[in-house]
């Protein structure tokens, strides 16, 4: 009696262990953890009951079917007395929790068969997989915009030559006619939508991989000060800022910060078609550690709040998608590629852009930039455009360099219109040669065109260092249909002294060329 006694005492023991072993186990586990008999749960860790919003007491002794939605092929349905004594072991669902605050939480539940109080039940181990859930479908979503944005960013730019033929005979054969001519006015009208297309392939453009940012450390208040009164000019919108004295200097773009700032203007404007106020604030703040799309380092946080209509919920995760809008669509209307561009614009500089909004109660949209330790760039002129509609006259050799035969058709018959001599080449190492040849012969050329891409073959970029080296005085202009490109917003830094960007009028290649021609005493000749 006493072999036994001791016996049964040491189970006893190693059963108390066991059970302190696994309430230990339970309660340290970051998964949720009940056991549920008859649907009805009997045990329950703290995590559980945090997922679903509640005490351990409250969910002790509740229906399953309250705590996790009922379907056929889910663990609720599959929770009956049959399952309990099949004998088919443990089994996998994926499900979800209504925590108490309405938030929905999509989680991983595995089952199994268990004793309890000698009564058959299911061990439910729930791990919320929310988090990995909104990672996988960010990174998704990163991979379908970068795939979109590569195929944007080449059919716009093809796109954006055969716009530059469409605009550059347009604006030719109208020189022919008088203002007011029923010719002419048609010509107009087809301009007028030509460029409307423009507008909407430049958009493509700077949502795609061909805006890359030309960045310098500026002050972000004035900017975001301007491009707000611009935006907002004329309109029902009334406004106000809110920015402190020591603002850090941010490292952006202006240009692309600017659309990106406008499009969230023009977007908040559009909630409130009957009029509202937007509240521009600006704070400097830190980041620590690195978040989910922000490195560690210093930030200048920009919000744009409107009273507008809200965004309804189910649309909050598409709204950076592009052609995702909730406006009738039209180049005069909606085209889904504003927040889409803006997202884009932002990424590209290292920051993030996030949005809060209630249906009915107005929407927040939060811009992080990177600050700069460096010293405020002074802003330079944007370069001009015509001030007259009229096509300037001149005389001297030119030589076009472009992949596209229509480009080159369309500059010659521009050229003649203009008065000037003009030669082609197809490439680069063309051009070069070319240049090199004219010098040679007594009759060098004034200025050359360089396309900055060319399928194939050396490029503007490449092309003018080797005829820097041929002439240091050589007069180039670059053209390209990326006007967001670094070389066409600091061409001067590259060796150009002119730049163009397509698609182009007669009137503009006139005065780009003219300005260019007349911006020494000297011509290429006389030197």
């Amino acid at each position: 009696m006493e072999r036994d006694t001791d016996k049964l005492r040491k189970m006893e023991k190693r059963v108390r262990d066991s059970q302190e072993q696994y309430r230990s186990l339970v309660k340290l586990t970051g998964d949720g953890v009940i056991i549920v008999q008859n649907g009805v749960v009997v045990e329950s860790n703290a995590r559980f009951a945090e997922m679903c919003g509640c005490s351990v007491d409250e969910v002790i002794g509740s229906l399953l079917a309250d705590l996790l939605p009922s379907s056929d092929t889910g663990p609720t349905g599959a929770l009956d007395k049959s399952s309990y004594k099949s004998g088919d072991g443990s089994r996998f669902y994926e499900g979800s929790i209504e925590h108490k605050n309405g938030q929905s939480l999509q989680v991983h539940i595995n089952l199994g068969p268990v004793s309890y109080q000698d009564m058959p039940a299911e061990l439910m181990v729930v791990r919320n997989v929310s988090s990995q859930r909104k990672m996988e479908k960010e990174l998704q979503k990163a991979k379908q915009l970068e795939s979109i944005a590569a195929l944007s960013g080449g059919i716009a730019h093809d796109y954006n030559n055969l716009l530059t033929a469409i605009i550059g005979n347009i604006s030719l054969a109208q020189s022919y006619f008088e203002p007011g001519d029923e010719a002419f006015n048609l010509l107009h009208e087809a301009h007028e939508a030509s460029m409307l297309a423009k507008d909407l392939t430049q958009k493509l453009i700077t949502f795609s991989k061909g805006g890359a940012p030309a960045t310098k450390t500026v002050a972000i208040s004035p900017l975001l000060k301007s491009v707000t009164e611009f935006t907002l000019s004329g309109s029902n919108i009334k406004y106000q800022f809110s920015f402190p004295g020591a603002l850090w200097p941010v490292q952006v773009d202006p240009n692309q910060i600017g659309q990106a700032i406008h499009n969230l203007v023009i977007n908040a404007k559009d909630a409130m078609p009957e009029g509202g106020l937007i509240t521009v604030t600006a704070e400097n703040m830190t980041v620590v550690e690195e978040a989910s799309n922000l490195k560690a380092g210093t930030y200048v946080k920009i919000s744009i709040e409107d009273e507008g209509v809200g965004i309804p919920e189910k649309d909050l995760e598409m709204i950076f998608d592009p052609y995702f809008s909730t406006k009738e669509m039209g180049a005069e209307k909606g085209t889904g590629l504003g927040l889409s561009i803006c997202h884009s614009i932002i990424k590209n500089h290292g920051g993030d852009v996030v949005v809060e909004s209630q249906e009915g109660a107005g929407t927040i949209f939060y811009v992080y930039v990177p600050a700069s330790e460096g010293e405020v760039t002074e802003e330079k002129p944007p370069i001009e455009e015509p001030v007259s509609e009229e096509p300037i006259l001149g005389k001297g050799r030119i030589l076009v360099m472009d992949d596209e035969r229509r480009i080159r058709e369309l500059a010659g018959r521009i050229m003649d219109r203009l008065g000037y001599d003009v030669e082609f080449s197809r490439d680069g190492a063309e051009a070069v040669e070319m240049y090199k040849k004219a010098m040679d012969s007594g009759e060098p050329f004034d200025a050359v065109i360089l396309d900055l891409t060319i399928r194939g073959g050396m490029g503007g970029k490449e092309a003018i260092k080797r005829l820097i080296e041929i002439d240091p005085h050589v007069k180039g202009i670059v053209s390209s249909g990326y006007s967001d490109d670094p070389v066409m917003a600091d061409y001067r830094r590259y060796g150009f002294s002119g730049v163009v960007a397509k698609p182009y009028s007669i009137v503009e290649m006139s005065h780009h060329l003219t300005r260019v021609l007349t911006d020494s005493p000297s011509s290429a000749k006389e030197r």
